[in-house]
């Protein structure tokens, strides 16, 4: 039993942080996705920055900051034309991406 608690000693600090990046994305983008017929193109952050400020409130600066990189992937993959790809077809979507980092990191 101890060893057990030995190997996972080490990673529990990890792992409540890392749960918590991945609830959210999957929370922020099921909300997005029920609100998709409304929003379309227009606004493919805006769920993530409630998701991102409650990684900040639970888990700190360095966990808001990688849920910040992992919510911009994954909203870019999810709601940026051509969605399911993660290309960058304009200098405007790369800027929408660049300040969706500055403001939630």
């Amino acid at each position: 039993m101890k060893e057990r608690r030995v190997l996972w000693g080490p990673l529990v600090p990890y792992v409540m942080p890392a749960a918590l990046i991945v609830l959210s994305s999957a929370l922020a983008t099921l909300l997005r996705w029920c609100i998709d017929p409304l929003l379309l193109d227009l606004s493919p952050f805006s769920t993530y920055y409630f998701a991102v400020a409650l990684a900040a409130i639970v888990g700190g600066f360095r966990v808001a900051l990688v849920a910040a990189l992992v919510y911009a992937l994954t909203a870019h993959f999810f709601w940026v034309e051509p969605r399911l790809a993660l290309t960058i077809a304009s200098k405007g979507q790369l800027a929408q991406l660049g300040a969706f980092l500055l403001e939630a990191g």
